[in-house]
């Protein structure tokens, strides 16, 4: 198409009202007239449909086809996704001039995968600047409109000057560089265990000491940056184990509804959290936050566990093969 489609202003979900507005990678309002998101129940129309919000979004932009009418975008929380999703409605022609980067960026904020190294910076930037709103806001940050309007109008220079923003990313950009020299020296191993599409990442040695990973618009601090483990492998679930630390997670890609592929279902492990703990010769207590947790996560509460990894590694290939499907974000009803 010759022109983008016409901007549409960012109105924040508490003054939304009535308007009739896009939802920008979330779940819809009565007000809402189009959902572009890849969230379970969203009712995206299926020519949009995309891994990714902000794909839908692009997808939007260059559709030949009529679309509801609305009068503002909006998003029901903070992340990268979303929010590249709102400034492609936002500022289409400049959007559609550098759809590739932040394509890049949405992928790294929410897949926590990619190889486009400023795009990831980009991301970084992104959850640091999420993390001092939420020290300065008593609000909760991923609702906040000046969060979003302060994103919005820093995003085009974060993307065309990276280097100028190097304080609120290179500290996780130089874990990222030491998890890739660790995985490239062999210090961490990653092997697959197929059957049940789970990926190991083992550090047989002293563990090493753990740095800032964000995903969505929080950073968590870990061993091993996951980036580096999404970028090698698509299996949906893996386990890390850098005793005493282990955490089995099954990515975010099975909580949304992927177009590209079909995840395997997530399983129930409460039980296996009960089993876990029961074995601790100390006491740790094993949790599982559920399935139905964006992404869900199973791991000793206190960070630290006594088993070995042999053993840890068998209960949780048994409990992935017996497991029931518990999850499944293209069965939960559609709304908006």
């Amino acid at each position: 198409m010759s022109r983008a489609r016409p901007a549409l202003p960012f109105v924040p979900m508490d003054e939304i009202g009535d308007r009739p507005n896009v939802m920008a990678d979330g779940a819809a309002l009565s007000s809402t007239v189009l959902t572009l998101s890849h969230w379970p129940g969203s009712s995206t129309p299926a020519p949009l449909r995309h891994d990714l919000s902000a794909g839908m979004a692009f997808r939007y932009l260059r559709s030949r086809r009529r679309w509801p009418r609305a009068e503002a975008v909006t998003s029901d929380h903070f992340d990268q996704d979303g929010l590249v999703t709102v400034a492609a409605l936002t500022a289409p022609e400049a959007a559609l001039a550098d759809q590739g980067t932040l394509l890049a960026v949405a992928e790294a904020g929410d897949f926590v995968r990619g190889r486009d190294r400023r795009a990831a910076r980009v991301s970084f930037a992104l959850a640091s600047l999420s993390e001092r709103w939420e020290r300065t806001d008593e609000r909760n940050p991923a609702m906040a409109g000046g969060l979003h309007r302060e994103a919005l109008a820093l995003l085009p220079d974060l993307v065309a000057r990276t280097d100028r923003y190097a304080e609120m990313w290179e500290e996780e950009d130089d874990f990222l560089s030491a998890s890739e020299g660790a995985v490239q020296s062999g210090s961490v191993s990653l092997s697959d265990v197929p059957e049940v599409d789970l990926l190991l990442v083992s550090v047989p040695g002293p563990p090493p000491a753990p740095g800032p990973a964000a995903q969505f618009s929080r950073r968590r601090h870990v061993p091993v940056h996951p980036m580096v483990v999404h970028n090698r492998s698509d299996r949906t679930r893996v386990l890390v184990e850098a005793p005493p630390y282990y955490e089995l997670y099954f990515r975010y890609e099975t909580w949304v509804q992927l177009v590209s592929r079909r995840a395997p279902a997530r399983v129930d492990l409460s039980d296996l959290a009960g089993e876990l703990t029961a074995l601790e010769p100390a006491g740790h207590r094993w949790t599982f936050t559920g399935a139905a947790a964006t992404v869900a996560r199973l791991g000793p509460a206190d960070g630290a566990s006594d088993l070995s990894p042999e053993v840890v590694r068998r209960l949780v290939t048994g409990a992935l093969a017996r497991g029931r499907p518990a999850w499944d974000p293209y069965a939960v009803p559609r709304r908006g």
